[in-house]
């Protein structure tokens, strides 16, 4: 083999990985799965202007 042939080679490899890999890394966004903490507002849709959540005290905690 030549070294046009590898190059050609190389690059069908990179893009059937990267076909392959592409579609987990899509579904891995979670469109559809709302957060259960987040304030919603009387729609149904978030409310952006709530304030933020309280964190627990992370001094206080005993282990």
């Amino acid at each position: 083999m030549d070294v046009r042939c590898d190059r050609a080679v190389n690059v069908l490899l990179f893009f059937a990985i990267a076909v392959i890999a592409a579609p987990p890394a899509g579904f891995g966004q979670w469109l559809h799965c709302p957060t259960a903490d987040v304030p919603r507002k009387a729609d149904g849709s978030p409310d952006l202007t709530a304030p933020a959540p309280r964190l627990p005290d992370r001094n206080r905690v005993t282990y």
